[in-house]
């Protein structure tokens, strides 16, 4: 009994020299974009959250290359920053983190149709995604807080072409936008049935007026 009457100081001891650690609720983005450009480093901006991050020194989505028009290509990609780095920060319940290299994040896109590009330049195709991730960050006191990253939002994915060349990657951003802003098919539907439903109550309301 005297052990274990001992023990218990020892252990709120312990308690208090443990590192705090921030556990943070899931963020979901509503704004900013993954943006790939040909030979350029991979640049992540999340304005939600301050962020503003570059990784790697040369990052081109695992899809890129070089194509033939009409190819099928699937425009899905994952990356994590412990194989290209990072570098950059956020902001979270007012604190400032610099980024650490524990970050990933999948991007989920659907296949894409490569276009035809008629003259020497530029064609953009557009695509939906949906995002997952994971972002760590270490504040100046030595706090670390691990972020949960959700969202989705449209793809704008630009190949281009020399004269007797193929259509190859360019630029890939995927954008983030606020989903609640955006009404679903399903909704708009109901949405109109509800309206159409009024206003045949109304025509009926007058013809027994009249």
């Amino acid at each position: 009994m005297k052990r274990l009457i001992l023990a218990i100081p020892l252990c709120l001891v312990a308690l208090g020299l443990t590192p705090a650690r921030a556990l943070a609720d899931p963020v979901t983005l509503t704004g900013g974009n993954v943006f790939y450009h040909v030979d350029d480093p991979l640049f992540v901006t999340l304005p939600g959250i301050g962020a503003d991050i570059t990784v790697g020194t040369s990052v081109s989505p695992s899809w890129a290359g070089s194509f033939m028009p009409g190819d099928t290509v699937n425009t899905s990609v994952s990356e994590d920053f412990a194989t290209l780095g990072a570098e950059g920060s956020f902001m979270y319940q007012g604190t400032t983190y610099q980024v650490t290299d524990m970050g990933s994040f999948t991007i989920t896109s659907g296949d894409i149709t490569v276009p035809t590009i008629p003259l020497v330049g530029f064609a953009t195709v557009f695509t939906p995604f949906t995002f997952t991730g994971t972002l760590t960050g270490v504040s100046s006191g030595g706090l670390t807080t691990s972020l949960e990253l959700s969202g989705g939002g449209n793809a704008a994915l630009r190949f281009s072409q020399v004269p007797g060349g193929s259509p190859q990657f360019f630029s890939a951003s995927y954008g983030f936008e606020d989903a609640a802003a955006i009404p679903e098919p399903g909704t708009l539907l109901l949405v109109g049935a509800a309206a159409a439903g009024v206003v045949a109550r109304r025509r009926r309301a007058k013809k027994d007026e009249a």
